[in-house]
C-alpha cells in the first residue's frame, strides 16, 4: 500500500505511470482511492492443507516434494496493459 502513496509523492499516477499489484487480497483493497489488483490466495485451503502435512510428519509419512493450490488475478484500477492510458 506504501507504494501507491509513494507514487503519489513523486507525482506519478498509477496505473498511467505504473502498474501496481498485490498480493492476498486484504480487505478494502477494492475500495481505496485506486483500487489495487491483487492476487487471491486461499487462505483456508492453504491452513487446511498445512494441517495434513503436519499430521503425514507425525505419522511418519513422507512428506509431499509440491502442494500446488489455485491463486486468482483479481483486476482492478491500479493496473492497465502497457501503452495503455490509465
Amino acid at each position: 500500500l506504501g507504494v501507491l502513496d509513494a507514487l503519489t509523492e513523486a507525482g506519478l499516477h498509477c496505473p498511467r505511470d505504473l502498474s501496481v499489484i498485490g498480493f492476498n487480497d486484504m480487505p478494502m483493497l477494492d475500495r481505496m482511492a485506486t483500487p489495487l489488483t491483487t492476487i487471491r490466495t486461499p487462505q483456508h485451503e492453504i491452513g487446511a492443507e498445512s494441517a495434513r502435512l503436519m499430521l503425514r510428519i507425525l505419522d511418519g509419512l513422507p512428506e509431499p516434494l509440491h502442494i500446488r493450490l489455485p491463486c486468482r488475478l483479481i483486476v482492478r484500477a491500479s493496473t492497465a496493459a502497457v501503452g495503455q492510458p490509465g
